[in-house]
Order: C-alpha cells, then structure tokens, then sequence
C-alpha cells in the first residue's frame, strides 16, 4: 500500500470516529517516511483518543499496571503511558524507560522525552538523563536534527544542560547519517489529504471559543470601517498569537 493510499484510509477511519485505527495507520507510515508532517498528525489524533487509567490503590500496584499496559501492544495506550511517566517513584523509572525502549520508535515518545529533559520532574542524576537521551535517539525522529543548538536554550541548570549537549552530539550522529538532507518531507497531495482529515477531527471547545473571538473581532472591523479601534482591538487579539499581521494593523491605523 502506498503513502497516499494509507493517508485516504486514514482519512475515512477518522470522519468515521476511528481515532486509533488511523493513528495506526499513520505511525506504520511515519515509521517508514519519518515526515515531520506525519508527526503533527499522530500527536493530534492522540488527543481524540480517550485515555485508559493507570488503576491500583498503592504506588506499587499503579507501577504494575502501568508495566502491564505499556506491555499490551496496544499503541493507543501509548498517550496514556506517556501521561503517567512523570508520576512514577523515582524508583519505578529503571523499569519504565525499559518498557518504553521495547515499544517501536514513536513521535508521541519524542515529544514526551523532551519535554520531560527540559522540565525534569525529578533532581535528575546523570543516570535518568544517560538513559532519556538514550531513548529519545531510539526514535531516529527527524525533528530533533537540531536538537544540539536548542538544547543550549534549555531551562535547566548549567552541568545538566552541558551534558544533555555533549550527550546528544554524540548520539545524534546515526540520525544525521540517516537524514543527511534533512526531515523528509511528503508529496503534495499526501499533505493535502492529511489537511482533510484534520478538518475529519472534532473541534474543541477551545477552538471554538478561539474562531468565535476573532469572528466577533473581524465583524466590529467591518461594522465601523472609519473607526481605527476595532482595527487596534483585533491587532492586539493578533499580536498575542504572535502572528504578525496584528503589527501590519497597528501600522495602518
């Protein structure tokens, strides 16, 4: 089966509510492609998935229960996993980290692994931070081909960011060798196809507030051509998305 063909059943799964089913369907593709634009759409399928609670009364009994999800093969469960990884017993996460280097490379895991170096939960030792970087290179993720020059912008203390760089410029030369021209990219009518199963996902209530607001904004710009504030008004609602027009408003005005 080819990418665009993959992209259309995944597509049609997720107008039908098969949220997991199309994630599969994109991360067997993004194992095989490794686009970024892939990715983007995994992680936001992942949000439409509900999430499988990580149960047990004790620290104990929720550590075997997060092992013994992370060891079902489901890879819808992998959101909830990642969720719940911060929360584990500084002990538990030998066992953890084990479990999720078993699991195929997976962009979800990327961005948790990051996020969790950059905001470490713990008083991370050398050890967790050997065994993080480890893993996040497991994931041969594309995205991260300039991770060495981000990581300098970290906001960790200076011996951990030094050693979070000299690891990964280490680490990081299997995957320049993999990627010497950078992140693959798709054809344009596979991206196309994934802009239209975005479109498939429900809107959140969030976005919804977000569209009403600047369809509230733009209908005062429109209502009072010769008044300068709405312009003002909507440029300021711009300029705190960090989109750039917002400046070209105030400019005008």
């Amino acid at each position: 089966m080819d990418a665009f063909e993959q992209i259309r059943l995944a597509w049609k799964a997720t107008e039908a509510g098969g949220y997991g089913r199309a994630q599969k369907l994109l991360l067997a593709l993004w194992r095989e492609k490794r686009a970024p634009v892939l990715a983007e759409h995994i992680l936001e399928l992942d949000k439409h998935i509900p999430r499988v609670e990580i149960k047990g009364q004790t620290p104990s009994v929720r550590q075997q229960s997060w092992l013994e999800l992370a060891s079902s093969g489901d890879e819808t469960v992998v959101g909830a996993l990642l969720e719940t990884l911060p929360r584990g017993r500084i002990n538990d996460w030998d066992d953890r980290l084990s479990a999720l280097e078993k699991l195929s490379p997976d962009p979800r895991i990327s961005v948790k692994l990051e996020e969790i170096l950059k905001d470490p939960p713990h008083r991370t030792s050398r050890w967790i931070a050997f065994e993080l970087m480890k893993l996040l290179a497991k994931q041969e993720d594309p995205r991260h081909l300039s991770l060495s020059s981000e990581i300098q912008h970290w906001p960790v203390r200076f011996e951990l960011r030094n050693y979070y760089a000299d690891e990964w410029k280490r680490r990081s030369k299997t995957l320049a060798a993999q990627f010497p021209h950078g992140p693959p990219e798709l054809e344009r009518r596979e991206v196309v196809l994934l802009k239209a199963l975005r479109s498939a996902l429900p809107i959140s209530e969030k976005q919804i507030k977000l569209e009403n607001t600047e369809a509230s904004c733009l209908a005062d710009v429109y209502e009072n051509p010769d008044d300068d504030e709405p312009r003002l008004v909507y440029a300021d609602w711009l300029l705190e998305r960090g989109d750039p027009l917002g400046e070209f408003i105030v400019l005008q005005c």
